[in-house]
Parts: structure tokens; sequence; C-alpha cells
């Protein structure tokens, strides 16, 4: 019997996928990702989740959240299932409990280092380093901690790009292309490929590229009829750090 581990969180294409255990398909867009004993990823709903691999020990990524923090405020959120009405309250109760019991410090580092392949400086040496302590069984020391601590309090304090929440973001907007890409013509690809080359070196996207991604998105929902408008605002008053040319990649 195969030992599974929850690996993340993530959004792909409704009806795409299938369950690996009861081979139902996941239509919500929104799916438990699965490891086995060597490392293959394989799909499953909540239930089967739970079912199979038991209730997660730790706080497992959510990239399909990631997503929806670039979406346009009344847009639908394509989760699973109907609303909750009690789900706001719900979230609100938990929220601090979350903020608390989540390594921080180990989910910066694994958003950086495993979510951000082309983002410029996105593996420094330092970081590079910490990741070997976090794959070891001794984790993170006290020490990478702190630096790691200190890295997004100061980046949060002077709202910069590597700031946890932008960091959310930039994983969130290169979903959102990389999709638009996939549906797009190759012969017409030209203009998205270029807002994720700008969005992985400036870890940013202006209010007008948005816009101009948002007009994209008009075609791209006759493929994909729930690919959302994404909001403008979403990087505005996100500073460059005065020092980022010390950021420099190990990738």
């Amino acid at each position: 019997m195969s030992q599974w581990t929850y690996s993340r969180i993530d959004r792909v294409d409704s009806g795409e996928v299938h369950c690996v255990f009861c081979n139902r398909p996941l239509r919500s867009g929104r799916v438990i990702i699965l490891n086995d004993e060597n490392g293959a990823d394989a799909y499953a709903g909540p239930a089967c989740a739970r079912k199979h691999a038991g209730a997660p020990s730790e706080q497992v990524i959510d990239l399909s959240k990631m997503a929806m923090l670039m979406v346009l405020a009344g847009e639908p959120d394509m989760n699973d299932g109907p609303a909750d009405p009690g789900a706001k309250n719900k979230r609100k109760a938990t929220k601090a409990k979350v903020a608390v019991e989540a390594d921080m410090c180990a989910l910066y580092l694994v958003m950086r280092l495993d979510h951000m392949p082309g983002f410029a400086g996105h593996a420094t040496q330092k970081l590079r380093n910490c990741q070997g302590e976090l794959a070891s069984p001794r984790g993170l020391s006290d020490e990478s901690r702190l630096y790691i601590g200190r890295l997004q309090a100061k980046a949060k304090a002077e709202n910069t790009i590597y700031s946890f929440r932008n960091v959310e973001r930039c994983i969130g907007a290169a979903h959102w292309l990389r999709l638009a890409i996939k549906h797009t013509k190759p012969e017409r690809r030209d203009f998205l490929e270029k807002m994720l080359l700008s969005l992985q070196e400036q870890w940013r996207l202006t209010a007008k590229q948005i816009e101009a991604i948002n007009r994209w998105g008009e075609v791209v929902r006759k493929d994909v009829p729930e690919y959302p408008a994404l909001d403008p605002a979403a990087f505005v008053g996100v500073n460059s750090p005065r020092f980022s040319k010390g950021q420099k990649s190990a990738s």
C-alpha cells in the first residue's frame, strides 16, 4: 500500500484531472496534490485525501489561494462547492491560530525556492543553504529561522518585492499568465510571454500591464470560461529594495 504525503493545493483546468483513488473528474479547478513514496504527484479530492493520507501534520502550501490574491474583487472565487454563509466567521476565528501554528519561515523558503522558477534572484545562496537544512532530519536551525524571519520582517515593513505577500502575488500572477499562454495559439503568445518575463524580472506588474492582460483574458475565456479578471492594483505600492543588487541568484 502506498504511503501518501501532502504536497500542495493547486489550480488545474477544470475536468482535466481525475482523483487517483476514486477516478472521479476533479471539476472545481482546485485540487489537493499528494506524493507517493517515490515522490510522484497524484491528484485527489478532499474526502479521498483525508481517507488515504489522513489529516496533514503541518500547513499545506496553497497555490490556489495565491492565485486568488490576483483576482479582481467581485470575481468568482472558484473554490469547491457553494459558498458557506458561516465561512467568513470561521476564517476570522481561525486566522490568528493558523498564523501562530504555521511555520512561516519554512513556508516562505518553499515558496521562493520551489515555486518561483524563472524569477530573478529567487534563490540566493543563503536560502539554498537554508533549504538544505529544511530537508534534513533536524530541519531549520535557529540561526536560519532568525535570518528568514528578519528578511520577511524587513520586506514587510518596507513593502518590498521580497515580502511574503508579494511573493504570494507573484506566484499567483505567474499561474494566470501561464494558463493564458497555454490557451493562446503559439503565434499569438508573444505579448503574454513578455508579461511573464517582466513579472519574473521585476517581481511585480504595473496596473497598465494587468489591464492589458485582462483584455487578453477576454479571448482566453473562450476556452477557459472561469478565467478571471485580474486586479490592476495588486502590486500598487510595492517597492524594490534599496540594495536589491545584493540578492544574487544561486540558481
